[in-house]
C-alpha cells in the first residue's frame, strides 16, 4: 500500500515505491510534489492530534493537464514518548491501488496455489573470483517443497547453504545480460530431483530481478531413463542375439556335418556348405528324390530304406533319431556316402512340433579304417598263428635230432645226418628272424641302398642259387630266359638278389609239387623288366589288391609243408620303391597261377661298369684242421647257450672257458690271458659292452680278438658295440662258416705276433 512518513526532526518526509508508483500513475506528479500539497493538513493533524481523512486531495496539488483525479487518503497522528504527536503517517486508500491490491491477492492465489515452483529473486553486486550471490524476494510452498529449502524470502542464498551449485549463479547472471528466457532441465543435488526450469528477467535492461520456474519432472526422467535402459537392454540383447545367430551360422557353415534343417510341410530352409558339397542346394529342389540303405552292420544291414523310415520323416513326427545309413546323392544319383545320421525335431513357442533338423557326418572313411583295423587285427592273428606254424616246423626235428644226439646208441652215420638236420633248420629259422628283421626296418626307414651300376644277369643266378634247394625239393621246372647283353641298373646287389629271391620263393611256395616257373628279363626303353610267373594256386580279386601288404598272404593249402609269414612280397614292394622302380602282380584267378612283373631304371653302359659284377663264390668252409689253437673265452649268462658254443669250439681244435658274468670273465682274463673274447652284450649287472671297454684298458688282454655275440641285430646296437671296442658284431643263432672265418684270422694274427 502506498505510504508516507512525516516525522519531526526529518526535513523530508520518507515514502515507499508503491506511493511514488501510484502518485505518478493517478496524479501525474512526484511523492515530493505530493508531500509539499498536503504540508497544510500535516500540520493540523500535528496540531490536533486527530487522523484527518482527505478526499479532494488532488485539487490541491498543481494543475496537470489532463488531471481529474479525486482519490481519497488518511493521515494518522503518531504518538511518541514522553506525550504528543511527533509525526503523520499517509495511507493511501486510492482506488486504483485497491484494483491493484486485489490483482495482487489473485496473483498470490495463483502463485501459492500452483504445483509449478516460482521464486523472485534479486542479484547482488558480484564479488570478483567468487559465485554472484542472490536474495530471494518471493517464493511458493511449491519452491520451498522442491528446492527443500524453507524460510526464503528476505534471505541470501549464501545465507542458507554453504556448497552451492554453480548453474544457478551463472544461469542468473546469462538471462540478466541477454534478457533471454532460459528453459532447460536442472537435477538438483540437494532432493536427487530432476525438473524443468524457466528462468526470466523481471523488467528492463539493468534490472537485477528475476524469476524462477520449476515443473517437477523427475518421474518423467526416471520413466525415460528405464524406457532408455529398457531400450539399450532391446538393443543389446538384439545385438547378442544377432552375434549368436552369426556364430551359429558360421559354425554350421564350417562344420564337415551336413546340416539340413525343415519346414513341417518338409520344405529346406537352411542347408550348410557341406550339405550342398554332397547333395547339391536342396532349397532349389522341391522334392529331391532320395535313396538309402541300413548301414549299421545288423540284420537290417544293406537293406533300402522306405520312406517312413528316413530321420527326417521320424523327426516330424517328434521322434529323435542316430542311425548309420549309406545315401546316394539326390544332386547325381551317383555318389555313394556312408553317414552317421542324426534328427531331432524343432518345435515353437506353444512346444508344437514345427519342423527338423537333421546333421549327417560321413563316417566313410572311419568305416573303412576300422574295416581296415579288423582286417589288419585279423591279418595279424593270422600272422601270429602262421609264425608259431612256421617256428614249430624247424623246432620239431631240432627238438628230435637233439633226442637221437642225446641217447649213447646213436650210430656215427646217424649223427651226422642229425646234425645236418638241425643246421638246416636253423638255417630256416635265421631266415625267418632276417624277414622279420627287414621288414621291421623296412617300414622304419632304417635300410640304406648301397646304390652302384650292376649287371642284373649275375644277381639273377645268385637268386636262383639261394632258392635251388626249395625248388629241388618240390621237384619244380624252373625256365630261365635272359639276353645275351647286359642289364644295367643302379641299386644294390644284395638288396636286388634279395627281391628276386623272394619272387622266386613266393612262386615256389605257392606252386603244386612238379609245377613249372618261368623267370625272364628284357630291356624295354628305359626300363629293366624282370617277370617271374608260375602255375601256381593263383590269386582271386581280393589277394590281388593286399598282395604287396605287410602280412597279407593267399590261402594256405594243407598239402604245403613250406609256409610264409606273409613279409616277402612287402618287403620286395619296399625294397624296388627304394630303388626307384616298379613292382605289379597278376592273376587271372584262382588256379591259374600268378605272374610279378619288376621294372627298374635302365643305365645305359658306362666304362666305369666291370664287364661281370654279381655274385660272388662261396666262401670255402673253413675246417678245423686248418685253424690253430687257440685260448677263447666264452662270456654268456645263458649256461646252455656258453656250453654248447664251447663244446663246439673245443670240438674244433681250441682250448676254450666259459664265464656267466663279467666280474668272473675279469677273473680268468687276468689268469689266462685268453686271445680271443666271445661276448654276450646282454650280460647282467656289467654289460658286454662295459666290459669289453675294462679288458681295451687292461694290457694283458689289449691286444686280444674281441667279438660280440648277440640277439640284438639293429644297426645301432652293432655300431654301440663296435665304439666299444668289438672288433666284430655276430648276432645269434651265430653263422659258424663266418665264426670260423674270424677265429682263423685271429689265429693267423697271433702266430705274426
Amino acid at each position: 500500500m502506498p505510504m508516507m512518513l512525516w516525522w519531526q526532526g526529518q526535513r523530508a518526509p520518507i515514502f515507499n515505491q508503491a506511493l511514488a508508483s501510484c502518485t505518478e500513475a493517478a496524479f501525474g506528479c512526484s511523492a515530493a510534489e505530493l508531500a509539499i500539497a498536503l504540508e497544510p493538513d500535516v500540520q493540523q493533524v500535528l496540531r490536533t492530534g486527530r487522523a484527518l481523512e482527505l478526499q479532494d486531495a488532488a485539487y490541491r496539488l498543481p494543475h496537470r493537464p489532463g488531471s481529474s483525479a479525486r482519490q481519497p487518503c488518511c493521515l494518522h497522528p503518531l504518538q511518541g514518548e514522553p506525550g504528543g504527536t511527533h509525526g503523520v503517517l499517509l495511507i493511501g486508500t486510492l482506488a486504483h491501488m485497491q484494483a491493484r491490491w486485489r490483482e495482487r491477492m489473485d496473483y498470490a492465489a495463483v502463485i501459492y496455489a500452483m504445483d509449478l515452483g516460482f521464486c523472485r529473486v534479486e542479484m547482488l553486486e558480484p564479488v570478483e573470483g567468487k559465485l554472484s550471490d542472490y536474495r530471494y524476494l518471493e517464493t511458493n510452498p511449491a519452491y520451498e517443497e522442491h528446492s527443500g529449502l524453507r524460510g526464503l524470502v528476505g534471505r541470501r542464498i549464501t545465507e542458507i547453504i554453504e556448497q552451492r551449485e554453480p548453474f544457478w549463479p551463472r544461469a542468473f547472471e546469462s538471462v540478466l545480460a541477454s534478457g533471454q528466457t532460459l528453459h532447460t532441465t536442472v537435477t538438483l543435488r540437494s532432493t536427487d530431483q530432476s525438473f524443468e526450469t524457466w528462468i526470466m528477467r523481471l523488467g528492463g535492461p539493468g534490472s537485477r530481478q528475476l524469476a524462477v520456474l520449476l515443473k517437477n519432472i523427475t518421474a518423467q526422467v526416471h520413466a525415460e531413463q528405464r524406457l532408455q535402459h529398457s531400450e539399450h537392454k532391446a538393443r543389446d540383447a538384439a545385438r547378442r542375439a544377432e552375434l549368436e545367430r552369426n556364430r551359429l551360422a558360421a559354425m554350421v557353415e564350417a562344420t564337415p556335418a551336413a546340416v539340413l534343417v525343415v519346414d513341417r510341410q518338409q520344405r529346406t530352409t537352411l542347408v550348410n556348405s557341406t550339405a550342398r558339397q554332397l547333395w547339391g542346394d536342396l532349397r532349389a529342389h522341391a522334392n529331391p528324390r532320395w535313396v538309402g540303405r541300413w548301414a549299421d552292420g545288423g540284420p537290417r544291414h544293406g537293406q533300402p530304406l522306405r520312406g517312413s523310415q528316413w530321420p527326417l520323416v521320424r523327426a516330424l513326427r517328434g521322434q529323435t533319431v542316430r542311425e548309420v545309413l549309406e545315401i546316394i546323392s539326390p544332386a547325381d544319383g551317383q555318389r555313394r556316402g556312408i553317414y552317421l545320421v542324426s534328427a531331432e525335431p524343432t518345435r515353437d513357442a506353444d512346444k508344437a512340433i514345427d519342423g527338423a533338423v537333421v546333421v549327417a557326418l560321413d563316417i566313410g572313411e572311419r568305416v573303412l579304417a576300422e574295416q581296415a583295423l579288423k582286417n589288419a587285427n585279423s591279418r595279424k592273428d593270422e600272422f601270429l598263428a602262421m609264425l608259431a606254424h612256421e617256428l614249430r616246423n624247424p623246432l620239431a626235428p631240432i627238438a628230435m635230432a637233439a633226442e637221437m644226439l642225446g641217447r649213447a646208441d646213436t650210430a656215427p652215420e646217424s649223427m651226422a645226418d642229425t646234425s645236418a638236420v638241425i643246421t638246416r633248420q636253423v638255417r630256416h629259422m635265421r631266415g625267418l628272424i632276417d624277414d622279420l628283421l627287414d621288414a621291421s626296418r623296412v617300414s622304419r626307414g632304417l635300410i640304406e641302398i648301397d646304390s652302384r651300376e650292376l649287371d642284373l644277369r649275375p644277381l639273377v643266378h645268385e637268386a636262383i642259387e639261394q632258392v635251388r634247394p626249395l625248388l629241388q625239393s618240390l621237384s619244380h621246372v624252373l625256365q630261365l630266359q635272359l639276353p645275351a647283353h647286359r642289364l644295367g641298373v643302379r641299386g644294390d646287389d644284395k638288396r636286388l638278389v634279395q627281391i628276386l629271391s623272394n619272387l622266386l620263393h613266393n612262386a615256389a611256395k605257392y606252386t603244386p609239387a612238379g609245377g613249372h616257373i618261368h623267370l625272364s628279363a628284357e630291356i624295354d626303353a628305359d626300363v629293366v623288366q624282370v617277370r617271374v610267373s608260375d602255375n601256381g594256386i593263383g590269386m582271386d580279386r581280393r589277394t590281388l589288391e593286399h598282395a604287396f601288404e605287410l602280412f597279407s598272404q593267399a590261402e594256405r593249402g594243407v598239402d604245403r609243408h613250406q609256409g610264409g609269414l606273409g613279409i616277402g612280397l612287402a618287403l620286395v614292394k619296399k625294397l624296388i620303391d627304394l630303388h626307384g622302380g616298379q613292382v605289379q602282380a597278376a592273376s587271372a584267378g584262382p588256379g591259374c597261377g600268378s605272374a610279378f612283373t619288376v621294372r627298374l631304371p635302365r643305365v645305359q653302359e658306362s666304362h666305369a661298369m666291370p664287364e661281370e659284377t654279381g655274385a660272388t663264390a662261396p666262401a670255402r668252409s673253413a675246417s678245423a684242421s686248418d685253424e690253430p689253437n687257440l685260448k677263447i673265452l666264452v662270456v654268456d649268462d645263458n649256461v646252455d647257450a656258453a656250453r654248447t658254443l664251447m663244446m663246439f669250439l673245443q670240438a674244433c681244435g681250441h682250448r676254450c672257458e666259459v664265464a656267466h658274468d663279467a666280474q668272473q670273465a675279469l677273473l680268468i682274463a687276468q689268469r689266462q690271458q685268453p686271445q680271443v673274447f666271445i661276448l654276450d652284450i646282454g650280460l647282467p649287472g656289467m654289460d658286454g659292452r662295459q666290459l669289453a671297454r675294462q679288458l681295451r684298458q687292461d694290457p694283458a688282454s689289449r691286444g686280444a680278438r674281441i667279438l660280440a655275440l648277440s640277439g640284438y641285430a639293429q644297426p645301432q646296437e652293432q655300431e654301440a658295440a663296435l665304439a666299444a671296442g668289438f672288433d666284430h658284431y655276430l648276432v645269434k643263432p651265430v653263422d659258424v662258416e663266418q665264426l670260423l672265418g674270424l677265429l682263423q684270422g685271429s689265429g693267423k694274427a697271433a702266430a705274426n705276433g
